[in-house]
C-alpha cells in the first residue's frame, strides 16, 4: 500500500538513484549535527576536567582527593575520572582542536544512531523533523563535559530496548553491561540508564500480564538477566557503593531541596519557572505529548514512563533540557511516523512524493549545516558561541592565571564567578590553589554556603567589602569576570583591593591588607600597555582590530563592546540617591578606566556587533561617568559639557518602547540621572513621568520603590529650582538670551523653560538664537541646535563665531574624526581661541593622541579661570598617562 515514504533500501522495485536518496538524506542530517557540535570550546569546566585527567595520566592512578583547592574536605568522589582521562589523552594528542572535534563527533554519533535505528520504520521527512528539532535542543548541552556521552549512551539504550520490545533477540541487551561500566565511571547520570532499562522492563510486564499486549522479548529470563548484569556493572568503579549514591546527592541539588544550589548556580535554575525562555524544548516536549496522545492505542507503557521521567528532569533544571534528546527524538519520530503513515494510507500520495521529501530533507540538512558553519544560526539564536575548532580564548582568564603562576608572591585565588576558577586550576596550579570552583561535589555544602555569603554580602558594596572579616585568610588574589559590573565597580573602588591585571575575560585584584608573608606584588601595567591605545581613522583601537561580519562568519565576538563595558564598570562610581549628593572623588584608576571605556565603546558603536541600543546605551553611561569626573560647567565661552551632551544624545536615541524590561530598567533611570547630573531638572522630571508608560502594566499601577525614589528626588529638585527662580526679580529686565542662560545655569537647572524663553525671542535676536542652540546642544538635541545656530548666523551675517558650536554638534553625533579635523584647522594658528584649544585637546585625549593633546593644550592662553582649570586638569591627566607608558 503506497505511503509517503520511500521504498525500503534494497527493495527490488527501487532504482539505484531512489535507493541512494535515503542514504544521502541521512548523511546530510548527520553533517548538520556535526556542524552544530563543532564550536570552539567555551565551557569553563573543561579546564578542571583536563587538569584532573592530566594528573591521572602523569601519576598513573585515579584521582581520589582534591589537589587543586584550599581544602575544606579531603575526600573527592571523582566519578567523572574516566571522562577526564579520555579528554586529557585526546588533548595531549590534538590540543583544543581535538576537543572541539570530539563534541562534533558525539553530536554526529547521536544523530546517526537514531537515524539508522528508525530509517526503515519512519518516513524520512518526518524523521528529519523529529530528530532535527531534538538535536537542536540537545546541542545546548553538547560541550566538553560528560553530558554528550550520557546522551549517546541513552540513545543506544533506548534503541536497543525498543528493538527487543519489537521482537529482536534479548541478547542485544547484554551490550548494556559494558555501556553501564563506562557510564558509571564518566558521570553520575548513569542512573538514568538504569531508569530507562527497568521502566522498559516494567512497562513490558504491565502490557503482557495486565493489558494483554505483545511485549516482544523484554519479558524473558534473558532480558531480566541482562538488566541485572547492567545494574551490577554500576558497581565496577573505584567507589562501588558511593558511586551508586552520588546521583541521589545530585538530585537534591536540582530538585529544590537544597535551594542554595538551585537558585545560585544558573544551570541548576528550574526550567519550569520560565518555560517560555526555552521555546524549542517546549515545542519538542509538546509535540511528543501530542503525537503520543493521538497514537495512544499503540503507545507502550514504557513510553509514557520515559516521557514522564525525562520531562520531569528537564523541568527541574536548565542543564537537563538536552536530556530530552534520546526519549523525545525517538518517541516523536516513532509515534509521529505512525500518524503520518496512517494519513498517507488514506491520502494515497503519488510515489514520487517520497523522493521529493527525501530531496527536501537533503536540502534542509545542508542548509542547517551551512547555518552553523557560517554562524547564521548562532547569531539568530543570540548565542555567543563560534563555529570552529579550538578554545574560545577571550572567555577564560588565561592571562591572569599565567601571570599569577609566575608571580613570586604567596597567596591563593578566589574567583567571584566560581566557574572562572577552572582556568586557574589548569594554568596556575600548583603554584596557586583555588578557594572555590565549579566542582560542587569536591566542596562541602558549608564551603558553598560561605561562598554564597561572600558573594551576596561581603562583595555587595564597597563598605561591606571594606568591613568584611570573613575573607578567606589564604586568599590574596580575586578575579572578577568582565560581565560582573557591580563587583568590578566595588573592587575598583575599595581601598582593600588593588587592580593587578586585566584581560578580555575580566580583572584580577590583589588584597592590600594580606598579612601572611610576602611583599605586595607590583601592579601589572597592562592597563596602559595593552588597553591604552589610540583610536585609528577607521574607528578601531590600535592593537585591537575590529571584527567584521562576513557571510562565512556571522557571529564574531564583540570584543570592543566587552572591553568597553568592563572598563566602564571599573571606572564607574555608585549611583547617587539624590541629585545634590556629592560623589566621592574618583581615583586615578577610575578616571583612566572611564576615559578608556569611552574610547572602546565608541569603537564598539562603529563595530556594530551588538544591538545598537545596547552599545549606545552603554556608551552613554560611560560618557555620563566621564562628565561627572570632568566637572565642566557650561558658560558662554564653553557652550556645553561635551561628554554630558553626547551621552544625552545617545540616551535620546534609545527606543525605550522596544527595550527588554531588564534593559529599560538599566538605561531608563540612567538617562534621568544623566539629566540630573547635567543640572537639567525640569527635563529630568518630565523624563521620569515619560519612563513610567514603558513599564509593564502592573508596574505602571504600582511602580517599584526605586522609581518612586527617583521621581520624588527629581520633583524635589525641580520645585526647589522653581522657588529659587521666583526670587530672582532681575530676570524680567534681561534680554531673552541672557535670561535663558541664567534659567539653565546649575543654580536653577530649568533648561526646558530656558529654551522656551530663548525661542520666544524675536527672529532677529542673535543672542537668543545662540542661547537656544547652546541649550539644545547641552540636551543632546543636535538637529534643533543646528537650526538655532543657523538662525543666529543669519542674524549676524556670518557663521564664523559659530564654527566651534557646529563642530561640537558633529562630535556629539559621534563623528569624532570629522570633528578632530575641523578643530585641527581652528587651532592651527599661532593664537587659537582658548575654548577651541580646550575642546580640541579634550577630543585628542579621548582618541588617545596624548602628545597632540598636550601640544594643543599648551597653545592655549586661557584668560577665563574655569577654562584654565579645565586645561590644567587635562594636562595633569596627560602627564600622568605619558609618564606610565
Amino acid at each position: 500500500m503506497p505511503t509517503a515514504s520511500l521504498p525500503e533500501p534494497g527493495s527490488s522495485g527501487a532504482s539505484p538513484w531512489a535507493r541512494a536518496l535515503p542514504a544521502a538524506a541521512i548523511a546530510a542530517l548527520v553533517l548538520a549535527a556535526a556542524c552544530g557540535g563543532l564550536t570552539f570550546v567555551w565551557d569553563h569546566d573543561t579546564h578542571f576536567h583536563l587538569a584532573s585527567g592530566k594528573w591521572m595520566l602523569d601519576h598513573g592512578s585515579v584521582l581520589r582527593t582534591d589537589p587543586f583547592s584550599v581544602h575544606d574536605q579531603d575526600h573527592w568522589l571523582n566519578i567523572q575520572w574516566l571522562f577526564q582521562v579520555v579528554i586529557a589523552a585526546l588533548h595531549a594528542v590534538g590540543g583544543w582542536e581535538a576537543l572541539s572535534v570530539l563534541k562534533s563527533a558525539l553530536a554526529a554519533g547521536m544523530m546517526l544512531a537514531m537515524l539508522l535505528a528508525l530509517r526503515r520504520h519512519v518516513p524520512m521527512w518526518w524523521l528529519a523533523i523529529a530528530c532535527g528539532l531534538a538535536m537542536y535542543v540537545a546541542l545546548s548541552r553538547v560541550r566538553v563535559r560528560p553530558e554528550p556521552f550520557t546522551m549517546l549512551y541513552l540513545t543506544v539504550m533506548v534503541i536497543a530496548l525498543e528493538a527487543v520490545r519489537r521482537g529482536a533477540s534479548a541478547r542485544w541487551l547484554w551490550l548494556m553491561t559494558p555501556v553501564m561500566i563506562l557510564w558509571v565511571n564518566m558521570q553520575g547520570l548513569f542512573i538514568l540508564g538504569l531508569g530507562v532499562f527497568w521502566t522498559a522492563m516494567a512497562g513490558a510486564a504491565v502490557e503482557r500480564f495486565l493489558l494483554h499486549r505483545p511485549s516482544g522479548n523484554l519479558v524473558s529470563q534473558e532480558s531480566l538477566a541482562a538488566a541485572l548484569a547492567a545494574t551490577a556493572g554500576c558497581l565496577v568503579s573505584p567507589w562501588p557503593v558511593e558511586a551508586l549514591t552520588q546521583p541521589f546527592l545530585l538530585l537534591t541539588r536540582i530538585s529544590g531541596e537544597k535551594f542554595i544550589y538551585t537558585y545560585f548556580v544558573s544551570e541548576l535554575s528550574p526550567t519550569w519557572q520560565a518555560p517560555l525562555s526555552h521555546p524549542a524544548a517546549l515545542a519538542l516536549l509538546g509535540l511528543t505529548v501530542l503525537a503520543m496522545l493521538i497514537n495512544r492505542r499503540r503507545t507502550a507503557v514504557a513510553h509514557w514512563l520515559w516521557l514522564a521521567m525525562f520531562g520531569a528532569l528537564a523541568a527541574m533544571a536548565i542543564r537537563n533540557i538536552g536530556l530530552l534528546w534520546p526519549a523525545c527524538a525517538y518517541l516523536l519520530a516513532w509515534h509521529g511516523g505512525e500518524i503520518v503513515r496512517r494519513i498517507g494510507t488514506r491520502l494515497r500520495p503519488p510515489a514520487w512524493t517520497g523522493a521529493a521529501a527525501a530531496g527536501l530533507v537533503i536540502l534542509g540538512g545542508l542548509a542547517a549545516a551551512a547555518g552553523y558553519t557560517t554562524e547564521w544560526t548562532l547569531r539568530a539564536t543570540s548565542s555567543w558561541q563560534r563555529f570552529g575548532a579550538g578554545r574560545q580564548e577571550e572567555n577564560f582568564p588565561i592571562a591572569q592565571a599565567e601571570f599569577l603562576k609566575t608571580l613570586p608572591a604567596k597567596g591563593d585565588i578566589l574567583s567571584i564567578n566560581f566557574g572562572d576558577a577552572s582556568a586557574f586550576i589548569y594554568h596556575a596550579w600548583p603554584q596557586r590553589l583555588i578557594w572555590m570552583d565549579g566542582r560542587l561535589e569536591a566542596h562541602s555544602q558549608q564551603r558553598f554556603l560561605r561562598y554564597h555569603e561572600l558573594a551576596s554580602n561581603d562583595f555587595a558594596s564597597v563598605a561591606a567589602l571594606g568591613a568584611s572579616r570573613q575573607l578567606p585568610p589564604s586568599v590574596r588574589f580575586y578575579f572578577v569576570g568582565q560581565g560582573d559590573g557591580l563587583r568590578l565597580s566595588i573592587f575598583a573602588q575599595s581601598d582593600r583591593m588593588r587592580l593587578l591585571s586585566l584581560s578580555p575575560a575580566g580583572a584580577c585584584f590583589t588584597r592590600t591588607d594580606w598579612n601572611l608573608g610576602g611583599a605586595l606584588p607590583p601592579p601589572n601595567s597592562n592597563l596602559r600597555e595593552a588597553f591604552d591605545r589610540p583610536m585609528t581613522g577607521d574607528g578601531s583601537i590600535e592593537g585591537w582590530p575590529m571584527a567584521r561580519r562576513r557571510w562565512y562568519r556571522q557571529n564574531p565576538t564583540p570584543m570592543m563592546y566587552r572591553l568597553g563595558q568592563m572598563l566602564m564598570w571599573l571606572g564607574r562610581q555608585p549611583d547617587r540617591t539624590t541629585p545634590l549628593q556629592i560623589p566621592p572623588p574618583p581615583s586615578d584608576l577610575q578616571i583612566h578606566c572611564s576615559l578608556l571605556s569611552v574610547r572602546f565603546l565608541s569603537a564598539a558603536v562603529i563595530e556594530n556587533l551588538q544591538r545598537p541600543a545596547i552599545t549606545e546605551g552603554m556608551l552613554a553611561q560611560a560618557l555620563q561617568v566621564r562628565a561627572l569626573y570632568d566637572r565642566v560647567e557650561p558658560s558662554g565661552l564653553i557652550p556645553a559639557d561635551i561628554n554630558a551632551a553626547r551621552g544625552l544624545y545617545l540616551y535620546n536615541r534609545l527606543p525605550l518602547g522596544t527595550l527588554s524590561t531588564h534593559d529599560l530598567k538599566q538605561f531608563g533611570p540612567q538617562r534621568i540621572r544623566a539629566m540630573s547630573e547635567a543640572r537639567q531638572y525640569d527635563a529630568a522630571a518630565a523624563a521620569v513621568g515619560d519612563l513610567l508608560r514603558f513599564f509593564p502594566p502592573r508596574e505602571q499601577v504600582t511602580p517599584p520603590e526605586w522609581y518612586l525614589t527617583l521621581r520624588n528626588s527629581m520633583n524635589d529638585a525641580l520645585n526647589r529650582s522653581r522657588d529659587l527662580l521666583e526670587e530672582k526679580e532681575r530676570l524680567g529686565g534681561m534680554s531673552p538670551g541672557r535670561a535663558a542662560m541664567i534659567m539653565a545655569s546649575p543654580q536653577y537647572g530649568l533648561i526646558d523653560q530656558a529654551i522656551a524663553a530663548a525661542e520666544a525671542a524675536p527672529p532677529g535676536d542673535a543672542d537668543a538664537a545662540r542661547a537656544a542652540g547652546d541649550l539644545h546642544l547641552r540636551k543632546g538635541q543636535t538637529d534643533q541646535a543646528r537650526a538655532a545656530y543657523e538662525r543666529a548666523a543669519k542674524a549676524i551675517g556670518t557663521h564664523a563665531p559659530l564654527r566651534l558650536r557646529m563642530i561640537l554638534c558633529d562630535w556629539v553625533e559621534g563623528r569624532l574624526w570629522k570633528a578632530h579635523q575641523q578643530l585641527d584647522a581652528l587651532t592651527a594658528g599661532d593664537e587659537p581661541n582658548e575654548a577651541e584649544c580646550y575642546y580640541h585637546a579634550t577630543l585628542l585625549e579621548q582618541l588617545g593622541l596624548y602628545d597632540q593633546a598636550r601640544a594643543v593644550a599648551l597653545k592655549a592662553n586661557p584668560h577665563d579661570p574655569a577654562v584654565r582649570e579645565y586645561i590644567e586638569r587635562l594636562l595633569a591627566r596627560i602627564t600622568a598617562v605619558r609618564a606610565s607608558l
